[in-house]
């Protein structure tokens, strides 16, 4: 923030808390990460990447049940809605329709926001 950022994301769990109280004291903007925390930091997070885990479970009960064991990740992404972004109302104005649209277009989606854990299963 002191070199010039003008906007900030963070993906560290409780570090990440700490990054949103910087940015609103230092009143730079920021993204939220895994949850929608606008409420941190009202008139600095811009948006929040929210995780869904739903549809990665659900997959994996699936296959479970269907007895399809082996060593395969799942990801949590916007194509299959396990990632979703979250816009503060009071800061969209910031987000361009030029912007947004690059993050909704299908052949990006599941490229840009993509997490950073993978599940595993593996037969026993």
């Amino acid at each position: 923030m002191n070199a010039g950022a003008d906007l900030l994301w963070q993906s560290g769990d409780g570090v990440g808390i700490a990054v949103l109280g910087a940015c609103k004291e230092k009143n730079t903007n920021c993204m939220g990460n895994v949850v929608d925390q606008t409420q941190l930091a009202p008139d600095n997070v811009i948006a929040s990447f929210v995780y869904n885990w739903a549809p990665v479970y659900t997959q994996m009960i699936d296959e479970t049940a269907d007895k399809a064991f082996g060593n395969k990740k799942y990801w949590i992404e916007l194509a299959n809605d396990g990632v979703s972004v979250v816009y503060n109302e009071k800061l969209k104005n910031l987000i361009t329709p030029t912007y947004k649209r690059r993050w909704m277009l299908p052949s990006r989606a599941s490229k840009p926001i993509r997490s950073t854990l993978a599940t595993w299963i593996t037969s026993s």
